[in-house]
């Protein structure tokens, strides 16, 4: 009777050690798994950041393209500053030629004499110049983009503020 008891505390015994070892390999992997979703979330949050900005991009670029075919001079000028804002505002190119070439030929439509300065003016650099053409072209219409208007171009993207005016 004594050695069954042995043998059966014994058994006991053993099962307690297994099972505290797989307790302790189900924490470990527990944490594994743990610290793996935590790496693969912050993958998929850069991801979906560079995504975002991806599609800011192309919508700058879309944009500029387009904007030179308006017939209406101030909303040519207002898409072409929303191009160069988003373009800007998500680390586009600041020497984009089809941003400076949208603002460019907004600001001819209101045929400023800036434009002169511009074109003549070898030492500054393009993207010093598309920084003055949009700014310029924001004092000339003085007002932000609409809502319809924006609809036109980036309903997909929260509405923001054109020339940063209250109008």
């Amino acid at each position: 009777m004594i050695k069954i008891y042995f043998y059966v505390l014994v058994l006991f015994t053993l099962s307690l050690t297994c099972s505290a070892q797989s307790d302790n390999k189900l924490n470990s992997t527990e944490d594994s798994l743990r610290t793996e979703l935590r790496k693969t979330n912050r993958i998929l949050a850069t991801t979906k950041e560079h995504a975002d900005r991806l599609m800011y991009l192309l919508t700058a670029k879309e944009m500029a393209l387009r904007s030179t075919e308006l017939r209406d001079s101030t909303f040519q000028a207002l898409v072409a500053v929303q191009a160069y804002n988003f373009n800007k505002n998500h680390k586009g190119n600041p020497a984009d030629i089809d941003i400076y070439r949208a603002l460019y030929k907004a600001l001819e439509r209101f045929k400023d004499p800036m434009l002169k300065t511009l074109t003549n003016n070898g030492d500054k650099d393009i993207s010093t110049k598309i920084d003055a053409l949009a700014s310029k072209l924001c004092s000339c219409v003085k007002r932000n983009m609409k809502v319809d208007e924006w609809n036109k171009f980036s309903s997909q993207l929260p509405y923001e503020k054109t020339c940063g005016t209250s109008k």
